[in-house]
């Protein structure tokens, strides 16, 4: 029987929190873990260390210096030096064969650093447009703060002899913007059976818009109000963050449920009708895949992310801005035969949708890059 490969060393900002991120790490762990493939994750967490003979091991570290720079997100002054003091005893009695960086945020740069002096083979991934969070979250100068945010972008990721990025047009975008390293696809899988419409516990009448995800500037969660403006239909609002507040009073008769998990989140999607995806800045969109499993039929923006898996009219709407997008709501509110018939082919594409796949891409791309 061949020994397993060299482990991998994977720095990621984002691991315990509510967000895609976060959700598909968790999920490559419990995958590499069920196969046997050596993987150390470096993240922030409670500064406890796995036992060290795990095949698989999460390693977490309390924040050094640091600043708050989003929700639940922090970025580090002075990081803290028990990362590279814990990567180094690691490598230096099994070397790690490369070192794989989540984010261009603190932890990624303590991985791109460390990669670098140990000389081993550096692999990024891309999952969010920073550069579009710029554009909602800074008003003064947005041209130019865009600008030199691609341009670090560009910076960044340049070492890496592979970038990951979830779909072909994401890979196009960044082409687009000047970042020209070679790129491959990782993209997203689905537990069909923990979403499923098997969960749906309430007969809804009227149907049930549901919108799930961060409440923030960078989702367009402003033109939620006028999406909903005059519609029939129970609508419920699933998350939290800072454009909570103003929602509250601008949609007085949603049900706001702020953040679920588990099976809370599975009936929340089970028992809707439609998902309102209003996001430009999101490069896949998981809540998307998450509702087609869950046989909610999705309205989305016609941006890079959902648009570029779902099949519009099929299985999900696209709409190129607000009044598309509220006559597809329409539209589904009011033809329950289509609505019904979108919901079964939203199933099926989710069906489809395998993290069995979606690991192998991961674990072929660390092969190629990574041998050992």
């Amino acid at each position: 029987m061949p020994s397993p490969p060299a482990p991998i060393a994977l720095f990621t900002d984002t691991y315990h929190e509510i967000n895609g991120v976060s959700n598909t790490f968790r999920r490559i762990v419990a995958e590499f873990t069920r196969r046997g493939i050596p993987l150390h994750v470096y993240t922030y967490g409670s500064n406890s260390l796995p036992n060290p003979i795990d095949v698989v091991q999460v390693r977490e570290f309390a924040h050094g210096v640091s600043l708050p720079y989003y929700e639940h997100l922090r970025w580090e002054l002075w990081p803290n030096r028990k990362v590279a003091k814990s990567f180094w005893e690691q490598h230096r009695k099994t070397p790690y064969r490369g070192v794989h960086i989540a984010s261009p945020s603190s932890m990624g740069w303590m991985g791109r650093l460390l990669a670098r002096r140990a000389g081993i083979p550096l692999i990024g991934s891309y999952h969010t447009h920073i550069a579009h969070y710029i554009v909602y979250r800074s008003p003064i100068a947005r041209r130019l703060l865009v600008h030199y945010t691609w341009k670090y972008l560009g910076w960044f990721y340049r070492p890496c002899r592979l970038l990951l990025v979830p779909t072909p047009q994401v890979a196009r975008d960044l082409t687009a913007h000047g970042i020209h390293i070679p790129t491959d696809i990782f993209t997203r899988g689905i537990d069909s059976e923990a979403f499923s419409p098997a969960h749906r516990t309430e007969t809804s009448e009227p149907p049930t818009v549901l919108y799930v995800g961060r409440l923030s500037k960078e989702k367009s969660v402003e033109q939620l109000p006028e999406l909903l403006a005059g519609v029939t239909a129970k609508v419920v609002i699933v998350g939290d963050g800072p454009e909570r507040g103003w929602l509250e009073s601008a949609l007085p008769e949603a049900t706001f449920t702020g953040y679920c998990r588990g099976e809370e989140l599975a009936r929340r999607y089970a028992n809707a009708d439609v998902l309102l995806f209003p996001s430009r800045s999101d490069t896949f969109g998981n809540v998307v895949l998450e509702a087609m499993s869950s046989g909610v039929v999705p309205i989305v923006a016609d941006a890079t992310g959902p648009r570029d898996f779902v099949t519009d009219g099929v299985n999900a709407f696209v709409g190129k801005d607000v009044p598309e997008m509220k006559g597809a709501l329409q539209t589904l509110l009011c033809d329950e035969h289509r609505r019904h018939a979108m919901s079964i082919q939203a199933r099926a594409y989710a069906e489809t949708c395998d993290w069995e796949v979606a690991v192998n891409q991961l674990v072929s791309a660390y092969d190629r890059v990574c041998p050992g």
